[in-house]
């Protein structure tokens, strides 16, 4: 699933999920399957020659022939593929059109907001929750319930409910190659064989046998190819149910259909672009059978308006800045010939993008941390009153007062005096420090929570803070960037020189271009040789080094999900780099998807669980 959702995105984006290829090769007796979208980050691995290159080389050219179709492009792909020898390559290719998930909002969204796609959005309801009115989506309960696994109940159980949906399309190429004598009868053949002077028994494929041995021209092939499509829809929902959480997938396809021929009704050789499968419930409701059947299934209402549709009204198809189009994420593949071509160009962009985080890095985190305080300042805030009036009563007595008094009898001194102790007690003063006033608290307990929230506070090696660490920052300071830079030290210190790993996170999901940063630059520390900033000025550089780079240029300014096919990244590399290439990359680049072929047991050897053998087989 997508890291980000905005219903005001008018781009349908449909990026590879799931493939399925097999080849007439030695060793091959099964298919290989792979999922990206489970599976972020695969390896291919097994002996040479075994199939892992022209497994990638034959994803990336059939992808490519969907997205720019044409009957010469079909012809190029066949005949590559009767060369490889492929049997079959299924892919599948997904948008996300649906994303209703308000405990990731942290409120009840808009059901408006829910869909990117005007005509296929939530049939809602509005409920009261106080003083206030909220949409909720129309579910069949009864159905939802057979669906899920567990009787829900009213609104609370519906509040907790997640609704994403995903339209795919699917492409198969299956290929067939046949001798050329096939298409004669036995009759033929043995006519054949007589005007040449050839014994005539036997079963038909021994009469081949005998012709093609008698003359070469009888032995050529025939290769043949079928490619199809299929349109879908994949609806996953998931609500908890007391304490437990429950979860399903609902699919809904089409049969598969041929791809390529033009019919009177439909382009079949169009590009790929799809709202789910085109049946329609008849010629005069042209509501999509998927949105029934789904309610049938699950009990989940599709408000599907075709009005909308024809009048035009709420989307303005001649509008470019809101109309709908589509595109295609297509995998990338590096190949081996590619594994040193680095031009002054190539070095040029990384310096740039290096040079730049290198100014901006700090102030980047900082804003994050910032605003990480600003949460946490509100929450304590917001509680302020209700924590002072209940906790507080505890020391009216050391005043002569009782609770019938009410904290409201404290002097401005006295309540000072109480949130001191309160301080005490969190490790927020030092010694024979006083809190000023309830802002001057807040703003130590929300500094305290603030880098609290970053380090994991059941690792006694984690959270050694000081007094004086909670006094560091001050958000209503003229210069608050730079206190917030020195909150970032401060959690490195605690860290051991590293950044958070939340934080880290959070940085990546804003900014891919920084986890790029991160890999070049994390190792500058240490005595590794990798900031790779330094190789970059350098007219010399080693074959490994080369290496590196050229990984690094090919994941430069790539897009969300796109998948990154690489053969072998170990070339050259150290063993140590080749040790920490698939975490390093994997981890700090979470956009991207990554399929490995290598023969390098330092690649692999912590990532046994991600290999795929070739040929594919159960065993590793």
């Amino acid at each position: 699933m997508s890291r980000s959702f905005s219903s005001s995105d008018p781009n349908l984006a449909f990026s590879l999920k799931q493939f399925r290829i097999d080849f007439d090769h030695d060793g091959w007796n099964n298919e290989l399957h792979v999922d990206v979208e489970e599976n972020p980050c695969v390896i291919l691995a097994g002996r040479n020659s075994g199939g892992k290159t022209v497994t990638m080389r034959s994803l990336e050219k059939f992808s490519n022939l969907l997205s720019n179709p044409s009957e010469h492009a079909e012809e190029v792909f066949a005949s590559f593929a009767q060369n490889v020898k492929l049997q079959s390559l299924r892919v599948r290719y997904e948008y996300q059109w649906l994303n209703y998930n308000p405990r990731s909002h942290n409120k009840i969204l808009s059901l408006e907001d829910a869909t990117r796609v005007p005509w296929l959005g939530l049939s809602a309801t509005t409920f009261a929750s106080g003083d206030e009115y909220y949409e909720s989506p129309i579910i069949e309960r009864g159905t939802y319930s057979g669906r899920i696994g567990s009787k829900i109940g009213e609104l609370p159980d519906i509040r907790e409910l997640s609704l994403t949906g995903h339209v795919s399309v699917e492409y198969e190429i299956k290929c067939k190659t046949t001798r050329a004598l096939e298409v004669f009868s036995v009759k033929e053949l043995k006519d054949k064989l007589r005007d040449n002077n050839l014994p005539v028994s036997g079963i038909k494929s021994e009469l081949m046998s005998r012709l093609e041995e008698f003359d070469d021209k009888h032995r050529r092939k025939n290769f043949s190819h079928e490619i199809t499509r299929r349109d879908g829809i994949r609806i996953d929902s998931s609500c908890t149910i007391g304490e437990k959480a429950r979860s399903f997938s609902e699919i809904i396809q089409e049969d598969w259909r041929p791809w390529g021929q033009i019919t009177d009704d439909f382009d079949d050789f169009s590009r790929m672009d799809s709202f789910g499968p085109r049946e329609t419930v008849s010629n005069s409701d042209i509501t999509p059978t998927w949105v029934v059947e789904l309610k049938e299934r699950t009990g989940i209402e599709i408000d599907y308006r075709p009005l909308l549709i024809k009048s035009g009204e709420d989307y303005d198809f001649h509008d470019a800045e809101k109309m709908l189009r589509f595109s295609i994420i297509n995998p990338i593949f590096q190949e081996v010939s590619e594994a040193y071509d680095v031009s002054e160009t190539d070095k040029n962009r990384l310096k740039k993008k290096f040079a730049e985080w290198d100014t901006r890095g700090e102030a980047f985190l900082a804003r994050i941390f910032q605003e990480t305080y600003s949460q946490k300042h509100s929450l304590c805030n917001q509680n302020f009153q209700h924590f002072f009036k209940t906790q507080a009563s505890h020391f009216l007595p050391d005043w002569g007062l009782t609770v019938d008094d009410g904290i409201e009898s404290l002097t401005p001194t006295q309540a000072n005096n109480i949130l001191t102790k309160f301080a005490d007690q969190f490790g927020l003063l030092d010694v024979d420090q006083e809190i000023e006033d309830s802002r001057h608290f807040n703003r130590l307990l929300a500094t305290m929570m603030s880098l609290h929230h970053y380090i994991d506070m059941a690792d006694p090696e984690q959270g050694n803070f000081t007094p004086e660490d909670y006094d560091n920052y001050d958000h209503e300071s003229s210069d608050q960037d730079k206190s917030a830079i020195e909150m970032i030290q401060i959690l490195k210190e605690d860290l051991g020189g590293k950044l958070p790993d939340l934080m880290v996170s959070k940085a990546i999901e804003r900014s891919s271009d920084f986890g790029l940063w991160l890999v070049a630059t994390e190792d500058q520390e240490s005595n590794s040789g990798k900031d790779i900033r330094d190789w970059l000025n350098s007219s010399h550089l080693s074959s490994g080094r080369l290496r590196y780079l050229s990984l690094l240029i090919a994941l430069l300014d790539l897009t969300e999900q796109t998948v990154v096919m690489i053969d072998e990244p170990e070339l050259s590399l150290h063993i140590d780099w080749q040790e920490t290439l698939i975490e390093d990359l994997s981890n700090n680049l979470p956009h991207l998807k990554f399929i490995w072929a290598t023969h390098s047991p330092s690649i692999v050897q912590f990532h046994t669980d991600k290999i795929h053998p070739i040929p594919p087989s159960d065993d590793l």
